[in-house]
């Protein structure tokens, strides 16, 4: 790759076709999903907007291996945060600040850059890159192995064994790892799953449904998630449990667990309201929950409404239902004095 082809790279999947590799692409904002080469390149050439956006970026992994790697033994996973325009598409500016970035740092490491491999020094200080949490992480590394036909980490086989065995007091042992490919793998382990969620003791109930809300799990899950969230007294988990069943088959549970958690004192809570807005969106905008719900985020204090509030907003689906609602007649005085204390 020489200093002239670099100044002709306009595009970050032009730079990955000048570097060989294969590639494939997370959203890794919100949810690990998939996203596909095109809707990729409609986005990065301005054509749409991020079909995910989250706090106003796009949060992106992107797992590549140079082509001749058939077996995939080389693949490299990074994390980018690219800023979106207040469309929701791409910052032309910030891309091409990150293409430069990237393409200074190959300078020194071309031979690596056109194999694909040893890349990882070349992140070192962009301002782009960001670390996921360690679910986060994990589970993405669970989806592209498993998208790419590769086994599991080694802390699969322990973690279903842990929940085959049901000795609920070794769990210690298990790995955020093993939670994620277990979660990756819940077609096949279901009636696992949902037989063990009734006796997980609560960190690892957490840590799997930080895992399972990636995926679009069955009733069955859904419905034990559910009642650990309406046995509970501990508000940080009712919160992520919300967020393990937020994709749920069966939208008579979701809709269950958010009129739940609206009429107990637990909505009151600032990560119980950033899970519902966040996960749970296209729910709370309709006509039964939204005033309710704004009426709790109102209550939470200006600087918890402005935040969450203005990330729904930045989601155009949400929107309109949110606009009706703040000019509703019904509104309180506190929710009239936050909305005032957001647009000013």
């Amino acid at each position: 790759m020489s200093q002239s082809p670099n100044q002709a790279v306009t595009s970050l999947y032009h730079l990955l076709e000048r570097m060989g590799v294969k590639c494939r692409w997370y959203d890794a904002g919100r949810r690990i999903s998939k996203l596909s080469s095109q809707i990729w390149q409609q986005f990065e050439d301005g054509h749409s907007a991020y079909p995910a956006p989250y706090l106003k970026h796009a949060w992106l992994g992107l797992a590549f291996w140079p082509e001749d790697d058939k077996q995939k033994t080389q693949t490299q996973l990074w994390c980018i945060r690219l800023p979106l325009d207040e469309q929701g598409k791409i910052d032309n500016g910030q891309r091409d600040l990150f293409l430069k970035h990237l393409l200074t740092a190959m300078g020194s490491n071309v031979e690596a850059a056109q194999a694909g491999s040893k890349l990882t020094a070349v992140l070192e200080g962009n301002p782009f890159i960001f670390k996921p949490s360690e679910e986060k992480q994990a589970c993405l590394h669970a989806a592209v192995s498993y998208d790419l036909n590769k086994a599991p980490s080694n802390f699969y086989a322990q973690t279903l064994s842990f929940f085959q065995e049901q000795n609920w007091s070794n769990w210690q042992e298990l790995g955020v790892q093993g939670l994620a490919d277990l979660a990756e793998r819940w077609q096949e382990n279901q009636a696992l799953i949902s037989e063990a969620i009734p006796h997980l003791p609560e960190p690892v109930l957490l840590s799997l449904s930080q895992c399972l809300e990636n995926h679009t799990i069955n009733g069955a899950i859904a419905k034990a998630l559910l009642l650990r969230i309406e046995q509970s007294d501990n508000a940080s988990l009712q919160a992520t449990l919300i967020r393990g069943i937020s994709l749920s088959r069966d939208a008579s549970i979701i809709k269950q667990a958010v009129a739940y958690a609206l009429s107990n004192p637990v909505a009151m809570n600032v990560e119980m309201l950033a899970s519902l807005s966040s996960r749970c969106g296209n729910y709370i905008v309709d006509d039964e929950f939204i005033l309710v719900f704004l009426e709790h985020l109102a209550a939470a204090g200006q600087e918890a409404f402005n935040g969450i509030l203005a990330d729904m907003l930045f989601q155009a689906p949400l929107r309109p239902a949110i606009l009706k609602a703040v000019r509703s007649g019904e509104r309180s005085e506190t929710l009239a004095v936050a909305i005032g204390g957001l647009f000013a």
